[in-house]
């Protein structure tokens, strides 16, 4: 049994956790350079340091790890150190680099700090607590989205591509639950219309897989799935979008008397042209050394590192001019910054979460996987990725037993 203090220990974790799922999604601030990212970055760091402390005040009552993280998370975690002390620029891999600060060692071993108290919770029906917390953020986001506009918005998130990654996952959660009330249908309205107000296809695809996973691993009605598809489809029609230009220039041709000459025809501001230069510097950075190849040139060291393997042809682009801090593809960016050891890693995680079969984080990863193929995790979505993997592995427990 444990004593009154340490279960007073318990709630206040489980309240601090609820807290920063609730509220970091949704924090912004008007003063600074960065309004997004920088304040819930901050915000993570001051609420998940004080969890972790209430953590390890509850691990010296206790004396024992209620759940242990598996291997692949520890591996994910020890080649990030790694990567770090063997950095190119330290400094930047422990803070992270500059405006944001997510992303370096500091955040990692706070979001690990976040993952291993909720692991370790024993509050009885924490995971319950929790669900409401990451229900109400999904929500005040699409809702908020609605009214910042319908022509990629971003909401509360900062661009349109983190809001859609954000969604996808947050839909995951919301998904299983039409199974109960009528009120989630409303909710799955909502944040479907949100994300596909962001018209995002690096988010379209990942809600897509992450329905169709979803639908494997629960037991939804014929009307239920019905609804789940039928929304998406409903939504899609009424409002196009900047979808309804580019279906119609694929079937109806445009005479070339009826186009503009633009002077500045030099200046290419396709995204597709710009990834594709970013990602062939990319894999010229990955293999410039065994070093890179195998552990990274250190923690958000890209913006460093690759312009000496930016390709010429990136001058012809409408960036010709930014410092580009990130691949736009997490998995090659974790290739570049900690080597094959750290994104093999992570590839076991999402492997690890696909065999497990949980019926909510499963999807929310599947979803966030896809989305990272073209972007990377913001403070947000790597929350809920870490309450994700929590989740799965207290599963996998409860499963065992």
């Amino acid at each position: 049994m444990e004593n009154k203090s340490s279960m007073s220990t318990f709630e206040k974790v489980a309240h601090l956790l609820i807290a920063v799922l609730l509220l970091a999604p949704l924090i912004s601030v008007r003063n600074t350079q960065e309004l997004f990212e920088f304040p819930k970055t901050f915000f993570v760091y001051i609420t998940g340091i004080l969890l972790i402390v209430l953590f390890i005040l509850k691990l010296i009552n206790v004396k024992r790890f209620y759940i242990k993280p598996p291997a692949v998370t520890l591996g994910f975690v020890g080649a990030m150190i790694i990567a770090t002390l063997t950095s190119s620029h330290v400094y930047t891999s422990v803070w992270g680099y500059y405006s944001r600060f997510n992303g370096g060692l500091v955040s990692v071993l706070i979001f690990f700090g976040i993952y291993l108290a909720l692991l370790n919770s024993r509050i009885e029906g924490v995971v319950n607590k929790l669900l409401p917390a990451i229900l109400g953020s999904v929500a005040a986001v699409a809702i908020y989205q609605h009214c910042t506009g319908v022509t990629r918005a971003y909401s509360t998130l900062g661009q349109p591509n983190w809001a859609a990654a954000f969604l996808v996952m947050g839909i995951a959660f919301v998904l299983p639950k039409l199974q109960n009330h009528k009120i989630y249908w409303m909710l799955y309205i909502v944040s479907t219309m949100g994300l596909w107000f962001t018209y995002s296809l690096s988010g379209i695809l990942g809600f897509a897989l992450m329905l169709i996973t979803s639908i494997v691993l629960n037991k939804f009605t014929k009307k239920q799935l019905m609804f789940m598809l039928g929304v998406p489809l409903v939504i899609a029609l009424f409002w196009p979008g900047i979808f309804g230009s580019r279906v119609k220039d694929t079937l109806v041709d445009t005479p070339i008397a009826q186009t503009t000459y633009n002077h500045n025809n030099y200046t290419i501001s396709d995204p597709g042209y710009i990834r594709k230069g970013m990602w062939q510097g990319t894999l010229k950075l990955i293999i410039s050394s065994p070093k890179i190849l195998l552990i990274g040139s250190g923690l958000q060291t890209f913006p460093y590192e690759f312009q000496q393997f930016r390709p010429k042809s990136m001058n012809m682009a409408s960036e010709w001019n930014f410092i580009l801090n990130k691949p736009h593809n997490y998995y090659l960016e974790l290739a570049s910054e900690v080597g094959l050891l750290g994104l093999s890693s992570y590839l076991l995680i999402l492997g690890y979460g696909l065999k497990t079969r949980h019926p909510t984080a499963t999807p929310a990863l599947i979803g966030l996987a896809i989305t990272n193929m073209f972007g990377w995790p913001t403070v947000s979505t790597t929350l809920l990725f870490w309450v994700a993997l929590a989740l799965i592995e207290r599963y996998k427990v409860c499963a065992a037993n």
